[in-house]
């Protein structure tokens, strides 16, 4: 399979385009070392070539989950990802490790119209999400934390026996979920085990992202902001990255949106692109990448 750099960060949600020469005055990843790391809704599948510019996915192409490894025809419309990109001198990008992230794993409760809880947690389906929940029947959700809720794009039948959360910890819960066990606040954690009385008794805590363990020096990242006490005023809900301490980030409140940028331990988010909600308006919002050429909203987050 083979995709231009494009394709496969519109494919995540978090796209950006290589601009043309003269387009931009800065490219978000300039003096970011290592691997691009990249977290969002998988959006398109195919093959693209823009600007020269391709994407490959190297032979034995890695497609991980928390339960195990898939095949890559695993990978479906919908679905939460994370991959590790690494640019060539020629500016082309390449993976070979791709990460499904379902962010909850368990038994839907409390259907009413789209929304509905799993292991204690809100859900709720954004416009256009794949796949339709069953009350009392077991599903894994992919989607985007907003808060303690989250918004999902996809649902489909557990894949596994172990239930699921998936998120940043802190104050007894994994993103909107309670759970029974001790865990670094402010980091992304997945925890496995057994959902009981609307929360998660957990039996394994994976502390970080796989797909990043060979380290990264650049981000591409879809979601909201909560506030937080600590500078810059916001942290990225649910994915366990802190910014840099003076980022503006205030006109993006409320929005839906990628941020890029180098990563050293703090993300330098270089912008913010404010995304349509719906899943089908933000796959049409992506098919031309994210980067000059983005007909939405671009926030500067460095004054």
């Amino acid at each position: 399979m083979t995709i231009d750099r494009r394709s496969l960060l519109a494919l995540l949600g978090a796209s950006i385009a290589a601009p043309a020469r003269g387009q931009d005055r800065e490219d978000p990843f300039e003096g970011g070392i290592g691997g691009t790391g990249i977290v969002g809704t998988l959006t398109a599948l195919g093959s693209i070539r823009v600007n020269g510019l391709r994407l490959g996915f190297a032979q034995g192409l890695r497609v991980r989950t928390a339960y195990g490894d898939v095949a890559p025809s695993a990978l479906a419309q919908g679905m939460s990802l994370s991959a590790r990109a690494v640019r060539a001198a020629d500016g082309t990008y390449a993976t070979r490790d791709v990460s499904i992230d379902w962010q909850l794993v368990g038994t839907v409760r409390e259907l009413r119209g789209g929304r509905f809880t799993v292991n204690g947690s809100p859900v709720r389906a954004e416009r256009g999400a794949l796949g339709r929940p069953v009350e009392g029947e077991r599903a894994a959700v992919s989607g985007v934390w907003e808060g303690g809720t989250l918004v999902a794009s996809r649902v489909e039948p557990a894949p596994h026996p172990l239930d699921l959360v998936a998120g940043t910890a802190g104050d007894g819960r994994i993103g909107g979920a309670p759970i029974d066990a001790r865990v670094d606040p402010g980091s992304y954690v997945t925890a496995l085990g057994r959902g009981e009385d609307g929360g998660l008794r957990v039996e394994r805590a994976d502390v970080g992202r796989a797909a990043f363990a060979a380290g990264i020096g650049a981000l591409a990242v879809e979601g909201y902001l909560d506030r937080i006490a600590a500078a810059p005023g916001f942290r990225l809900s649910g994915l366990g990255h802190r910014f840099a301490p003076d980022l503006s980030l205030a006109p993006l409140a409320g929005r839906r949106a990628v941020y890029a940028g180098p990563y050293d331990g703090r993300f330098s988010a270089r912008a913010g692109y404010v995304l349509p909600e719906g899943l089908g308006a933000r796959r049409l919002a992506l098919a031309g990448g994210i980067g000059p050429g983005f007909g939405g909203r671009v926030v500067r987050t460095r004054d």
